[in-house]
């Protein structure tokens, strides 16, 4: 698959082509996959009103490579750092609508699914364990 083609994992619902792949199951805080994509509309980020979309939702898109602040050396860094600094959630990889085009599974293979499930674009309430993952490399 061309990198040109790849989906990042953990978008904002306003990049064109963004659907939504996942929902955060409140119970955990943890990110419950759907079985298929689901296009992002207008109607469906007011659903989640009073909470942000992102805080609720968890988005795809294509990958806007240099144009986002995660993405240095042709990578992109947020994978890097969710394999490097999280230890896995999981211990198999569970279904995802997404893996064969997500670019943290093409850059980091399993080991970025077994922590996927973890991040959560805007958290409801700050886990401050996750800022080292969510910091991009040039905020630093």
């Amino acid at each position: 698959m061309s990198d040109s083609a790849l989906l990042c994992p953990s978008a904002q619902p306003h990049v064109p082509g963004a659907a939504v792949h996942g929902v955060v199951d409140s119970a955990t805080g943890r990110i419950a996959y759907l079985e298929a994509r689901v296009p992002v509309t207008p109607e469906l980020l007011a659903s989640t009103s009073p909470m942000l979309p992102t805080q609720v939702l968890r988005v795809s898109a294509p990958c806007q490579e240099e144009s986002c602040a995660h993405f240095a050396n042709s990578t992109c860094t947020l994978g890097e750092r969710l394999v490097s600094i999280l230890p896995a959630s999981e211990q198999t990889i569970v279904r995802c609508a997404i893996r064969v085009s997500c670019r943290w599974f093409h850059e980091q293979g399993k080991a970025a699914c077994l922590r996927c499930d973890l991040i959560v674009t805007d958290e409801y309430t700050r886990n401050t364990a996750l800022d080292s993952v969510a910091t991009p490399p040039l905020a630093r």
